[in-house]
């Protein structure tokens, strides 16, 4: 990435960063305050917009699902591109708003961030800055985010939870689980296969060895993350 480029990067990432900061500060200070369960409503209304990002992803890449979707993007030539461009600074500004929120939980209430998310959060950030950095992959990383539909179960829940009706709760955790075992777990499984199968074949377009292993490595850490996160939802259910 040109200098410019980073320079043009900058502004929109910190403005994205600042408007999701600024959900967690109005669903804190005016829907709840207690502060985790305004953190799920707070981080269940980017994941909605992320999910739909990743269904537009998914239709606009459809033709690259045998480059495994990782291939190389022009955000200043191609206007598809420069709308995925935009849409891994949306995701990258909610990342960092999330660890600007945890910070300001541990600093200002002594509340520990949990630790599965910030392992999420930093798989993501980085694969994504990677991503980014070399201009390939916006396609894979923007696909992954079909998966965002379990945080807006949890907002339900957690919104179920703020107006009492427990009826809400109990229905949206079980839609949760059910995301994760039928809908994320062969997600994960599906984009690491087919990340995989040209390292394993050998077939690996040049200068896209390092791309495709950091690919392979990030889906299969969310498969073990996925694995925690089942189990404990079988708790809640």
């Amino acid at each position: 990435m040109r200098r410019d480029n980073l320079l043009a990067l900058l502004l929109p990432l910190l403005t994205y960063t600042g408007l999701f900061t600024v959900l967690h500060i109005v669903f804190l200070t005016g829907v709840s305050p207690d502060y985790h369960r305004a953190f799920k409503l707070s981080r269940a209304v980017p994941a909605a917009i992320m999910t739909l990002i990743g269904l537009i992803a998914v239709i606009m890449a459809i033709g690259h699902w045998d480059e495994a979707f990782l291939y190389r993007h022009d955000p200043e030539q191609v206007a598809g591109d420069y709308f995925m461009w935009h849409g891994m600074l949306i995701v990258m500004g909610h990342l960092l708003s999330d660890f600007l929120w945890m910070a300001y939980g541990l600093v200002a209430r002594g509340i520990i961030p949990r630790l599965d998310l910030i392992i999420h959060h930093g798989v993501c950030l980085a694969c994504f800055s990677y991503a980014l950095w070399k201009e390939v992959g916006f396609a894979l990383c923007l696909i992954s985010l079909v998966s965002e539909l379990m945080p807006v179960t949890t907002g339900i829940s957690g919104w179920g939870q703020h107006i009492g009706r427990k009826d809400i709760m109990e229905l949206s955790n079980r839609i949760r689980l059910k995301v994760l075992i039928w809908w994320r777990r062969p997600l994960w499984f599906f984009l690491a296969a087919l990340t995989a199968r040209p390292i394993l074949s050998g077939e690996i377009p040049e200068g896209f060895g390092l791309a495709f292993s950091i690919a392979v490595v990030g889906f299969t850490t969310l498969i073990f993350l996925d694995k925690y996160w089942i189990a404990k939802c079988s708790m809640a259910c």
